[in-house]
């Protein structure tokens, strides 16, 4: 079976967010660590479930230290993490799958649309 290489699976992830997230605004953020994912070795994760599955996080779940969570404020933005990163992440990357961003969410995940003055609306 033929795989695709993880770095393409990547570069073209990000391509289009570069492309189409100005007008959509739904990435807050970069996963920071993005390179270390594209660096493993591909013949170590060949057998996962979700093998080079590119996933988005929403900015309510905790990530590793180095990706700050926002929960959509700009109040937590500037907390320092203390809390490990969520298990379903945890999850998901030992399946396999790379995380590439975190995606936009009201402040506190508190209401069904995105109108904030931090990361601005996201267009549906």
């Amino acid at each position: 079976m033929k795989y695709t290489q993880r770095t393409t699976i990547i570069k073209n992830t990000l391509s289009a967010i570069k492309k189409h997230n100005p007008v959509v605004n739904a990435v807050v953020s970069i996963n920071p660590d993005l390179n270390s994912y594209a660096e493993e070795i591909q013949q170590q994760q060949q057998n996962k479930v979700l093998y080079n599955v590119p996933f988005f996080i929403k900015d309510c779940y905790y990530t590793q230290p180095s990706w700050p969570t926002t929960c959509g404020s700009p109040h937590i933005q500037q907390l320092v993490q203390t809390v490990p990163q969520a298990p379903v992440i945890d999850k998901l990357i030992k399946a396999g799958a790379i995380p590439i961003a975190k995606t936009n969410t009201s402040e506190f995940c508190m209401d069904i649309q995105v109108h904030l003055f931090e990361f601005n609306l996201t267009v549906a």
